[in-house]
């Protein structure tokens, strides 16, 4: 892995702490139940991710890339999870 790749890397990455931490912070401020409020946007997010098509690609690279995006969302809702549990974990001490 090249400068420029690891700089790419390194970019992405911190735009995705970045999402995480903002869904946790909807989530925590909104009033509503935390959890139950992730769980109805990961099932939004997971839906629209396999219904996104990639008309470029033939139908295979479509698929893949579909599957990929969904891998995605799940990670960035693992990750908002997370801070979610840790804050409502230092709420309750």
């Amino acid at each position: 892995m090249d400068k420029k790749e690891i700089e790419i890397e390194t970019r992405l990455y911190a735009l995705e702490i970045f999402a995480a931490n903002q869904l946790s912070i909807s989530c925590l401020t909104s009033g509503l139940d935390p959890a139950k409020m992730l769980a109805t946007i990961k099932k939004q997010l997971i839906e629209g991710a396999q219904k996104q098509t990639f008309s470029d690609y033939d139908p295979a690279m479509s698929d893949l890339l579909s599957a990929e995006l969904e891998s995605a969302v799940s990670l960035l809702i693992e990750m908002a999870n997370g801070q979610i549990n840790h804050v409502l974990k230092q709420r309750g001490k």
